[in-house]
């Protein structure tokens, strides 16, 4: 009985740490961000086979690819869903995402810990790699200058996220890289494709269809809402592609944004491109970061939330920030914070804005990221972002 008694409060506690685990993966600032994967994967498989192809090259050594594509195209869930493949399960996935892990120093020591790694499959991925390419063709410069014995039998696969305009090559890109290191060896390590590059283009509209339904279906059970039947789902189907052929633009992201509009009971048919987006960042955004500010303190300060989305947008505007540039609101916030027994730093990783390294990010797709920005400095210009 003992033995039956243990072993249910065992799994007991297993089932909760996993619920919580489970809480804290899904527990993302943005509600559009590609982690929390609020629609299937659609319509990218034959971009998905180009990637694992780059991926699974026997050659041991450096090969770098990229990714490109508009914002909000898909790059980053592509490249989640290439990764969720069984080949790559174990592999050595090391993420350059904040400008701290584009310094020349932090890019040498991460090369040289990777070629120390008992995993011989090593995949960097480079997001924003569009700001930093000095600093990448500096790192390939380094890893083309390793030794044939200090690179054995690592296979190291650099995958470049370029974000582009809908008219822009990569030639202007790749003359950034060639400033650090030599034209052939960029060749050299290119992966040998007929293509240059993974560029993902707009998406067919029975895709976007497929995106909304899925969206919608997925996320009426996060909502608690109840199921829609077919020819209900079909009119908000319609009803979507109508508002996305009138704002001319038929990206997955903007399927999302439109697609929770009409949950919302809004009427997005005669919206324009702003219109949508002031919908998704004061609506979906802004609403998201107050309930998880609430779940956290168990209450509602109107001060604290002002900070805490200061600093959202401070990251967001310099790409992340160090936890001591918080400095000048930090005795502030945490008076207020500690009347909740929760400490800043306890706080900003309950919201999953602290990384183990101090430093805090953003959650944020590029294009709301963009437009947040904007509204904040050109509606507001006097604004004290941390006040």
């Amino acid at each position: 009985l003992l033995t039956v008694t243990l072993l249910a409060i065992f799994l007991t506690i297993k089932w909760r740490r996993n619920k919580e685990l489970e809480k804290r993966e899904t527990l993302k600032l943005s509600w559009f961000h590609a982690k929390r994967q609020n629609t299937e994967f659609i319509g990218g498989g034959e971009y998905l086979l180009e990637l694992r192809q780059f991926l699974i090259q026997k050659n041991p050594g450096l090969s770098w690819w990229a990714v490109t594509g508009v914002a909000g195209i898909g790059k980053t869930r592509l490249v989640l869903e290439t990764l969720q493949l069984d080949e790559f399960r174990n592999a050595d996935v090391q993420l350059l995402s904040h400008f701290d892990d584009y310094r020349e120093d932090s890019l040498k020591k991460r090369v040289d810990d990777v070629l120390e790694s008992p995993n011989l499959m090593n995949i960097l991925i480079a997001e924003d790699a569009q700001i930093y390419m000095d600093n990448i063709g500096a790192l390939i410069e380094y890893l083309e200058n390793k030794r044939v014995e200090e690179i054995g039998d690592h296979k190291i696969r650099l995958l470049l996220l370029i974000r582009m305009g809908e008219d822009e090559d990569l030639k202007g890109r790749y003359k950034q890289l060639s400033s650090k290191t030599s034209e052939s060896r960029l060749r050299e390590s290119r992966y040998n494709s007929a293509n240059s590059e993974l560029r993902i283009s707009k998406y067919e509209e029975s895709d976007i269809k497929e995106i909304v339904k899925s969206y919608i279906a997925i996320t009426k059970k996060k909502r608690g809402e109840k199921n829609f039947t077919d020819e209900q789902m079909k009119n908000l189907q319609i009803r979507a592609i109508a508002s996305l052929r009138q704002i001319g633009d038929m990206r997955p992201l903007f399927a999302m944004f439109i697609a929770d509009a009409l949950l919302d009971g809004q009427e997005p048919m005669n919206w324009k491109r702003e219109d949508v987006l002031e919908y998704a960042v004061v609506k979906r955004e802004e609403e998201l970061l107050k309930d998880e500010v609430r779940d956290i303190k168990g209450d509602f300060y109107q001060s604290i939330y002002d900070m805490t989305k200061g600093i959202v947008i401070l990251t967001i505007i310099k790409d992340g920030i160090e936890f001591s540039e918080v400095n000048c609101i930090k005795k502030e916030m945490e008076e207020e914070l500690n009347l909740s027994g929760i400490g800043l730093k306890g706080f900003l990783k309950e919201l999953q804005l602290l990384e183990s390294d101090g430093t805090i990010r953003k959650y944020m797709p590029d294009i709301l990221a963009e437009y947040y920005v904007l509204r904040t400095l050109v509606l507001n210009p006097d604004q004290d972002i941390l006040k």
